[in-house]
């Protein structure tokens, strides 16, 4: 189990990095820089599927490419789509609260589907978790409640709400193919992940530049400057290291780990992201942000210690 933690530690690890690296992208929406990071995550895989070609075309069958595309689809296409909009609509601090009951889905749902573990085993850690997670947006949290357009907000916590449900379904199902198939290579895994992500991100693309072509600012992509250079050396990061190198670490750390302790370990990506964003802005948290977090750390240490205590064998 030890590999799984660390391996799980380093998924989170470069993935809180996606809170802060945009800062940096002066004069480019999430939008954007969601499309760049996932073309640079595809560009790389797709070299990669060139170079392992004979390879993985040989060891792959189409049926396990199919399942590919649709996680591809569900966890990363659809769910950032539906995250920006959240974030438009329902406002950031609703909707990293709600993204912060990822962990917890994931353990419940995990759990329903494998049977390892007895769910009374959850119930402490997950209050724990949630717990913490209210304290760490307190702040933010504390005047959510001013609605202007309520038509707007319902719609952003309904867009929510499905992000939820859809990165869980994600990580869940993902795990449970890398389980069954055991033969998988996690980097080829990795690679024909970023193809399919590839693959919808250019369809949406199209329908965009052909729907909304004359609303595109296409002058500032072509025009050479250094917040363009920092663009693209930004999402080329989040693409590679964030987006490639993420996916291989927590499909190491899910072929590893019971789905009952890979998804609370999700909640280290929070942990990571927040520790980024006080270095760069240079901030001490408060203390309910500290209690917040010890709270969510010690969820997470409950599970590791009695997860073999409360082990249902097959």
């Amino acid at each position: 189990m030890l590999i799984g933690v660390v391996f799980a530690l380093l998924a989170c690890f470069v993935w809180g990095m996606i809170y802060v690296i945009p800062t940096f992208l002066v004069g480019y929406n999430a939008i954007e820089i969601t499309f760049m990071r996932y073309v640079f995550y595809g560009g790389i895989s797709s070299f990669l599927l060139l170079v392992n070609a004979k390879k993985i075309f040989k060891k792959y069958s189409l049926r396990l490419w199919m399942v590919a595309f649709l996680l591809a689809l569900i966890g990363h296409v659809l769910y950032y789509l539906l995250t920006v909009i959240a974030l438009r609509l329902a406002s950031p601090p609703v909707t990293v609260l709600i993204a912060g009951l990822i962990p917890l889905v994931i353990a419940f749902y995990g759990n329903w589907e494998m049977k390892e573990c007895h769910f009374s085993s959850l119930i402490i850690p997950s209050i724990a978790v949630l717990i913490g997670l209210v304290l760490v947006n307190f702040s933010e949290i504390s005047g959510l409640f001013e609605i202007e357009t309520p038509e707007e907000y319902f719609f952003g916590l309904f867009c929510a709400f499905l992000a939820l449900l859809f990165w869980s379904w994600y990580a869940v199902k993902n795990g449970l193919v890398l389980k069954s198939r055991t033969s998988i290579d996690h980097s080829d895994w990795a690679t024909i992940m970023g193809v399919g992500t590839l693959f919808w991100i250019l369809i949406f693309f199209g329908v965009i530049a052909i729907g909304w072509h004359e609303k595109i600012d296409w002058h500032k992509y072509i025009t050479p400057s250094k917040s363009l250079g920092l663009f693209l050396i930004g999402t080329f990061f989040l693409g590679t290291l964030c987006s490639w190198g993420g996916v291989f670490f927590w499909n190491r750390a899910s072929a590893y780990l019971p789905l009952s302790v890979a998804g609370p370990m999700i909640i280290f990506e929070t942990l990571f992201g927040l520790s980024f964003v006080y270095l760069v802005q240079q901030k001490v948290p408060s203390l309910l942000e500290l209690i917040g977090a010890v709270s969510m750390l010690l969820g997470i240490a409950y599970i590791l210690i009695t997860l073999r205590k409360s082990r249902i064998e097959p």
